[in-house]
């Protein structure tokens, strides 16, 4: 679970140097694979962590 939570954070990352450097279309790539991963973490049953509450809802807030 700590591996699929570290990969998450790290596309988050991604998509938000992506989106300063206005890379355009490559974001919206990385977002969707973002959001991708947080889709499945919830089907899973996988919650975030106890500081950063998880939903789809405000996860995806500023994505395309």
């Amino acid at each position: 679970m700590a591996e699929i939570l570290a990969i998450s954070r790290m596309l988050s990352f991604a998509c938000q140097r992506a989106r300063s450097m206005d890379l355009g279309v490559s974001t919206y790539f990385l977002e969707m694979a973002l959001m991708s991963l947080m889709q499945d973490m919830l089907n899973t049953g996988m919650e975030g962590s106890a500081k950063e509450p998880f939903s789809l809802a405000n996860a995806g807030a500023g994505f395309h």
